[in-house]
């Protein structure tokens, strides 16, 4: 009889999380990996991740459950103090799931490494889908909410109570979605693992010694207010994250980190447009920049720093785009000289933008480099042509290009390859 197991073998299927061994034990694979389950079902998909969790990090199922009930906690004060009045059950338990994922990748011995996609990314629910019925745990935590708060709330005929005012504060704080930051992210950053200060997505870790009243907050919230109000984008936002207080103790909140994201409201389409994307990594970098002060022994509010950036970097632009003249007014100046030249240019750019793409696709295969750009740009061609023909080679490869981080280095390259083209002019 033929031997089956003869012949060729399959291709290896791609990798799945599930196929990831525990760190320093390689070849130990998931025992449950090829294991179907319906994912929809929260006691499979519960069952099966809490057994990776133990083939991964030798977690039991107890101490799976506390970290689930710390988050499930987290998930739910975040909705609370966005003024959510509900939210679904499958809803808040995929939330929880997802963000338990992240946070044993993140916290394990992968530190420093991208967090794998969670397992089931076409599982999608919405907060309020009708057919998703409403969370008990979080309309308890809303109930509880709401009558700590009425408890708190100072009488304002008599002295401030600075506890009030802390429980106040904390209960007024927005913290910004962590799902949409973490998309934002890995659109503005790709992979960049977070390392201490970053303690996630948009989040700076704050010391335990430093002043967040004094530097973030200022006389009943007044400084961060001026920052959320006035000074950037409407549909960004700075909250913070602090360490839950245990019931029945009289220990302070804890500022943990600072968070940088979108605002109450703002709709994904309009979190992830170029423009606000852009402003959201504007103010990050500032944050950052801010962070790296505070590190250094410096003290300087994050309103008086966030304030200072910008209206730099408006002198900047007013420097560089005079009212008075800049390039805008010498190019136009100069192309009112000889309009039929701008046109006839205007027309072989069109043109070239056609008849070169398939040399330039094939420039861009095999590694695309300065040397190769400006080489091929300078064949049989003089200084003027051989930059015009950068331009074309930019410009057809920027257009299909829809990675931010690849769109950069094909940038960078075609720079490179314009001072290439310009030192060889002048040799």
């Amino acid at each position: 009889m033929e031997n089956q197991s003869a012949g060729p073998s399959q291709p290896k299927a791609p990798e799945s999380p599930f196929d990831m061994h525990p760190p320093n034990r390689p070849g130990i694979r998931f025992a449950l990996a090829d294991k179907e389950i319906d994912p929809a079902d929260v006691n499979q998909r519960r069952s099966h991740l809490n057994a990776f969790y133990r083939h991964m990090w030798q977690l039991s199922g107890n101490q799976v459950a506390i970290k689930r009930k710390k988050i499930t906690r987290m998930v739910c004060d975040m909705s609370i103090r966005n003024q959510e009045a509900s939210m679904g059950t499958g809803f808040l338990e995929l939330r929880v799931d997802r963000l338990l994922w992240w946070y044993l990748f993140h916290s394990s011995q992968r530190k420093n490494k991208p967090v794998p996609a969670f397992p089931w990314p076409e599982l999608e629910l919405q907060p309020n889908d009708p057919a998703d019925p409403p969370s008990e745990v979080y309309r308890r935590l809303l109930e509880k909410d709401g009558e700590e708060e009425n408890a708190a709330t100072p009488n304002l005929a008599a002295a401030p109570n600075p506890a009030a005012v802390e429980a106040a504060a904390s209960a007024t704080n927005f913290v910004p979605d962590m799902i949409m930051r973490q998309r934002a992210w890995d659109e503005i950053h790709g992979e960049a693992p977070f390392a201490l200060p970053l303690s996630g997505p948009f989040e700076l870790f704050l010391p335990t010694w430093f002043d967040f009243k004094g530097q973030v907050w200022g006389a009943e919230g007044a400084e961060l207010n001026h920052i959320n109000s006035e000074l950037i984008d409407e549909k960004l936002a700075v909250g913070w994250a602090f360490a839950h207080r245990e019931p029945g103790s009289n220990a302070p909140i804890v500022v943990e980190s600072l968070i940088v994201g979108f605002a109450r409201g703002v709709t994904i389409q309009a979190a992830y447009r170029r423009s606000t994307l852009a402003s959201l990594s504007t103010l990050w970098k500032a944050v950052c920049d801010w962070g790296a002060t505070l590190f250094e022994g410096h003290s300087r509010t994050l309103a008086r720093h966030i304030d200072l950036t910008l209206r730099v970097q408006i002198g900047i632009d007013r420097l560089h785009l005079p009212w008075g003249g800049g390039p805008l007014v010498a190019a136009y100046t100069k192309a009112q000289q000889d309009v039929d030249f701008i046109k006839k240019k205007t027309l072989e750019h069109q043109t070239a933008l056609q008849t070169l793409r398939g040399e330039v696709v094939a420039l861009s295969q095999g590694g695309f480099t300065a040397g190769k750009v400006s080489f091929w740009a300078l064949q049989g061609f003089d200084l003027t042509a051989a930059l015009g023909r950068i331009d074309v080679a930019e410009q057809i490869l920027e257009a299909s290009c829809n990675e931010t981080l690849l769109l950069v280095k094909i940038l960078e390259k075609t720079e490179q390859a314009r001072q290439l083209v310009l030192t060889m002019g002048k040799i």
